[in-house]
């Protein structure tokens, strides 16, 4: 299961000092849809392997968590 976010690396900041297990840490995404983007994956109290994606930033679509304008961010 993927889960997005507007900001893998600080959600994977954050959640690292709450001491969750990662497997890998955030790294570009370089072809395909999600190019531009970042991803990394982490294990769940089950050790199951879950994913964090942050989408490209698009040029007028949302981010993720709010409404306004992802360039907004910078």
């Amino acid at each position: 299961m993927a889960l997005t976010v507007d900001d893998a690396r600080a959600e994977h900041a954050r959640l690292s000092a709450a001491g969750v297990t990662f497997v890998s840490p955030p790294a570009e995404i370089t072809a395909g849809v999600n190019e531009g983007g970042y991803a990394c994956y982490f294990l769940d109290p089950d050790a199951i392997t879950l994913e964090l994606v942050e989408p490209p930033r698009v040029p007028g679509r949302p981010c993720v968590r709010s409404k306004r304008s992802c360039e907004e961010d910078g």
